[in-house]
């Protein structure tokens, strides 16, 4: 006996419900390139919710590790070896990977604020409202 496609599917999705009932340790296998599990696409290189829209709406996970969302609520720490936020234009901020942070350019060198993993600081322009500064050193 020949079973259909369609057959084969409804076998699928009622052992993943007798799972359900039986408390068994949830594993889904698949055969073949895609397959759902509840709202959640299961295909080959990815999972993603079934209203994933890059850079709009869902969730996607790539085999690579990757991870698109539109917001995320994390508890815990953050490790990366880089941070880049708003691109590489006058409105960005950047961490790499050695500890040393700037804005507005791509690039450390070209930052016009800065300041390095040393503590060393370059800003084209500062103004500082009350406190003192230990060691001052005033030029022009």
């Amino acid at each position: 006996m020949t079973l259909t496609a369609q057959e084969l599917q409804r076998i699928e999705q009622l052992e993943y419900q007798i799972q359900q009932i039986e408390g068994k340790v949830f594993k889904y296998q698949f055969q073949g390139s895609t397959g759902m599990v509840g709202s959640t696409t299961v295909q080959s290189g990815y999972l993603q919710s079934s209203n994933f829209v890059l850079s709009s709406s869902g969730w996607r996970l790539t085999a690579e590790g990757i991870i698109y969302a539109t917001g995320a609520v994390i508890s815990g720490a953050i490790s990366a070896s880089t941070i880049d936020i708003g691109g590489a234009d006058a409105t960005s901020f950047h961490v790499d990977i050695d500890g040393n942070m700037w804005l507005g350019a791509a690039t450390f060198a070209a930052a016009p604020a800065k300041v390095s993993n040393a503590g060393a600081g370059t800003f084209s322009s500062i103004s500082i409202t009350g406190g003192s500064i230990a060691g001052t050193t005033t030029v022009g």
